[in-house]
């Protein structure tokens, strides 16, 4: 990818920021958890000190949910998303959604940019999300890394 495209992206997810989050439920069955895990060289060295932005892509339009910077540990806060009922999957004729997707940015001097699409979270669940950097310095002058979590969920 361009670096100058790169660069409009990032100042595009800025420019759209959100810091207010979603208040949970009384009963909690509306929200599902994610809680993001950022390291280097296969999972050997947490990365403190990471940008980790949280958003949501819909009918091609991007809006940031919220960000967090990673602590020593390499982890983030666990962002508090809606996701639909749990009752939705209770039926088999429900043709509902039973899972939203958000898509993850990560960015960290010296490492080239993480963004990870279409992550499934289900009401009522904390996840883990595990992202691994690449150093710049590995990368061959390369853009950002795009993983697409999208799988077809058969339940």
């Amino acid at each position: 990818m361009d670096k100058e495209l790169i660069e409009k992206y990032k100042r595009e997810m800025l420019k759209v920021y959100a810091a207010a989050k979603p208040e949970k439920s009384e009963s909690g069955s509306e929200y599902g958890e994610i809680e993001v895990i950022v390291t280097a060289l296969k999972g050997l060295y947490p990365v403190s000190g990471a940008v980790v932005t949280v958003f949501k892509e819909e009918n091609g339009n991007q809006t940031v949910i919220d960000s967090d910077i990673t602590d020593l540990s390499g982890n983030t806060k666990k962002f508090l998303l809606p996701a639909p009922n749990k009752e939705n999957s209770q039926t088999a004729e429900n043709t509902k959604s039973v899972y939203s997707e958000y898509g993850i940015s990560v960015t960290a001097n010296g490492f080239v940019e993480q963004i990870n699409l279409n992550i499934p979270v289900f009401s009522g669940v904390t996840s883990l999300q595990r992202i691994d950097l690449v150093p710049i310095s590995a990368s061959n002058g390369k853009g950002p890394t795009i993983t697409n979590e999208h799988s077809d969920y058969n339940l």
